[in-house]
């Protein structure tokens, strides 16, 4: 009877890092600046200047679906990169909203 020895060898290290999972964040938070810097000058109505001072809490919207796609991919530092950055434009967004809005 053959029998293989079972194979005992380090699983593969995830790939993915917290630096790329930083720039995938700040890049979808530009592209989805540019979107809503766009649509204030087509619509100058009080729905996009909520969305634009909201713009920390609406940019979730890009950035959940690219968490979701590399937490299947297996790259948990790159999720983390992405959530650092996220937090980072949330807390960037509420500061600008606050002095915009105070006026």
């Amino acid at each position: 009877m053959d029998t293989e020895s079972p194979n005992f060898t380090q699983p593969a290290e995830a790939s993915g890092s917290l630096l790329e999972g930083c720039g995938l964040g700040c890049a979808c938070q530009a592209v989805f600046f540019l979107l809503g810097l766009a649509a204030a000058y087509s619509a100058a109505n009080r729905l996009t200047t909520l969305l634009w001072t909201g713009w920390g809490f609406t940019q979730w919207i890009a950035l959940i679906p690219l968490i979701f796609q590399q937490r299947a991919k297996g790259h948990p530092k790159t999720v983390q990169g992405i959530l650092i950055s996220g937090f980072l434009g949330m807390l960037l967004s509420s500061a600008c909203a606050a002095m915009v809005l105070s006026r």
